[in-house]
Parts: C-alpha cells; structure tokens; sequence
C-alpha cells in the first residue's frame, strides 16, 4: 500500500502482489463509494457541526504500475 500526494488529490496504490483479475475494478470502485461516504460522516470542526462534513471527490483506475526515481540529488 502507497500513498502519495499531488496538489490536493491523494493517490493510494495497493494490491502490487497479487493478481485479481475477476474482481479488481469491484473492489476498487467500493472503496471509492466507502472513502466518500466516511467523509461525508466527518466533522470538518467537532466543536461547529454548522460547518459541515468534508467533502471528497474519488475516483479509480487500474492497470500496470511502472515506478521511478525523478531527478537526482
């Protein structure tokens, strides 16, 4: 499991060791509904509930994953 971020989006990759070729975009479009339903569950300020719940956009893609080191030090 990796997260990273770029600009306000967060990019998680998981599942790298095994294959699930019958059930992959299922799993991975129920996590998506999961994270923006738990959002829309949490208080953006506990003390002012008048001041929402956060809100999330997800989404998902798969495929392969190519990994690489950018720039040098």
């Amino acid at each position: 499991h990796k997260v990273e971020t770029i600009g306000d989006c967060y990019i998680g990759v998981s599942n790298l060791v095994e294959s699930q070729p019958l059930d992959h975009a299922s799993r991975m479009a129920a996590f998506s509904l999961d994270a923006v339903a738990a959002a829309r569950q949490t208080l953006i300020d506990t003390d002012d509930e008048a001041k929402g719940t956060l809100q999330v956009r997800a989404g998902f893609d798969s495929g392969p994953v190519v990994g690489s080191v950018v720039g040098s030090t």
